[in-house]
């Protein structure tokens, strides 16, 4: 059990692939009235400066929704926005994820268990050295918790 807090650095990867899975349990106590709370942020050094500063970011928002932003098809940062509210008190698996299927890139967003976004990026990078934040640097994080971070696939 992993409690959200701002500025917490978990690790350092020396890559992230073109293909990669990315799967966690979210745990959303309360919901602030912030305009967004950071979930995980994987960076290789900002936030939304460059290419490769979302890769991807997963936020709360004051509208009860789950952002997910990621640096696709050239675009610094490609937004999703989940449209259910997610019930509080209640361990959610949130899977993102981005494979090679038919010689294409599939980036993929799946949070309880439901697909909730599926697109072809057409740009798919290696970033190296990859800041992974649970809670975020650049924004406030509070009253949520990750459980089961794992799953990680970097090729």
């Amino acid at each position: 059990r992993l409690v959200l807090k701002k500025d917490q650095l978990i690790t350092v990867l020396p890559f992230l692939g073109s293909q990669y899975k990315i799967t966690f349990d979210l745990f959303i106590s309360s919901y602030g009235d912030k305009p967004v709370y950071s979930v995980l942020h994987f960076t290789q050094n900002g936030n939304l400066i460059r290419y490769g500063d979302r890769i991807p970011g997963i936020w709360i928002t004051a509208g009860k929704k789950v952002l997910v932003c990621s640096s696709i098809n050239n675009i610094l940062q490609y937004p999703f926005y989940a449209q259910p509210t997610f019930p509080l008190k209640t361990w959610i698996p949130v899977v993102v994820s981005q494979t090679l299927v038919d010689k294409k890139f599939i980036y993929e967003v799946k949070i309880n268990g439901v697909t909730l976004i599926t697109i072809v990026n057409s740009a798919p990078q290696m970033f190296q050295a990859v800041k992974v934040y649970a809670g975020g640097s650049m924004v406030s994080s509070s009253r949520r918790e990750n459980k089961r971070f794992e799953g990680l696939d970097t090729r």
